[in-house]
């Protein structure tokens, strides 16, 4: 019967390889002839004592660099998200491991592929709820992963404490390139409904506004801008002038113009917002405030600091009023008061301002 304690735990076949060679080229003319014992005392103790580490520890390093090189090198990883609501691959050690070595080797293409028969089901769960799919597919926690053999579970869990980062750079890396595929299969629902001739529907529109916010985002607003354009139309036609998704989508136009720095063309669409949600929902409302926020944000930016203070001042009463003296929304408008009273050279009003954020924040925190 094998001994298991004889396994090579954790030390591939190139590693031994490797091992041999080393052997060759320091005793080139008696290598053929060492015995086992010779082997270990005229190579493996003496790289023991060079590098203050077993043997094995050696070897296994090797292990995780020459699968990360063996990744490089075939320079192409396939990832198969099957079912896509519970991906099997995401909770398997090997498997996070191998995508993680495909991410961070810069020239290694990770591809993401759903089987034929999942791809309708993730479009539908697309047009549904995006942030519901990809709150789903970002449960990533490699630390959670297992493997078949328990040993391998070790072997991956010891590279991927001592890479930079550690099980959070795994994790981050992993969600990151999910998110990414994420937004381009919404991209791809989209065009999907284009060609179907589904372009002038109400889930058109609802997915348009959908892609568009996920990619300003991800900061491409200029693409996002292009999308809310083409959810306009139909959110006018369907809900009216006046409609709860055409005020929403006006605040999102205003977001990404504010990001582009077009800060004329962010009032424009914040101030249509601002009268829609006024109207329909009333001054005394916490999208209101939403609303006058967004805009006092706009002023801000441009320099026009007594307009940003005004709108500001706006949004603080009605969310003391609505939500109370301490909430964090109430403590995000103090702290944006002290940013445009500091812009504006005001230090006093704004340490002011500021000393009422943090002790609202440090109470709503315990």
């Amino acid at each position: 019967m094998a001994n298991e304690h004889r396994l090579t735990d954790g030390v591939s076949v190139e590693a031994i390889k490797t091992f041999f060679a080393d052997l060759q080229s320091e005793f080139p003319d008696t290598y053929t002839e060492m015995t086992t014992e010779d082997a270990c005392k005229q190579l493996v103790v003496p790289r023991t004592r060079q590098d203050n580490c077993a043997y094995v520890e050696q070897l296994r390093k090797q292990w995780s660099t020459t699968f990360k090189q063996s990744i490089a090198n075939i320079g192409h990883v396939l990832l198969v998200l099957m079912p896509w609501r519970d991906p099997v691959p995401l909770t398997r050690a090997w498997c996070l491991w191998e995508i993680f070595c495909g991410i961070s080797n810069e020239g290694t293409e990770v591809t993401i592929q759903l089987p034929n028969s999942e791809e309708q089901a993730l479009e539908n769960a697309i047009r549904d709820d995006y942030k519901a799919v990809t709150d789903t597919l970002v449960r990533v926690q490699a630390e959670r992963a297992d493997a078949f053999n328990p040993r391998d579970k070790d072997m991956i869990f010891t590279a991927i404490e001592s890479w930079a980062g550690g099980f959070s750079a795994v994790n981050q890396a992993v969600k990151d390139q999910l998110r990414a595929w994420c937004l381009q299969k919404a991209v791809g629902a989209v065009e999907a409904m284009r060609a179907r001739g589904e372009d002038s529907t109400d889930a058109f529109a609802h997915l348009c506004h959908t892609v568009g916010a996920v990619l300003s985002e991800f900061g491409e607003h200029d693409r996002a801008i292009v999308y809310y354009e083409a959810a306009l139309p139909i959110y006018l036609r369907t809900e009216g002038e006046k409609g709860e998704g055409v005020a929403a989508l006006y605040g999102n136009h205003g977001n990404a113009y504010e990001n582009k720095g077009e800060y004329d063309r962010a009032i424009h669409y914040y101030e249509k917002d601002l009268a829609i949600t006024v109207e329909t929902s009333g001054e005394k409302h916490p999208s209101t405030a939403d609303a006058y926020n967004n805009l006092g944000n706009a002023y801000d930016s441009k320099g026009e600091y007594d307009r940003a203070i005004e709108c500001y001042e706006q949004a603080l009463a009605i969310r003391v009023e609505t939500l109370g003296e301490k909430h964090p929304s109430t403590a995000n408008t103090y702290n944006n008061l002290g940013g445009a009273y500091y812009d504006k050279g005001e230090s006093d009003k704004a340490i002011e301002h500021f000393e009422k954020a943090l002790a609202i924040k440090v109470e709503t925190l315990e």
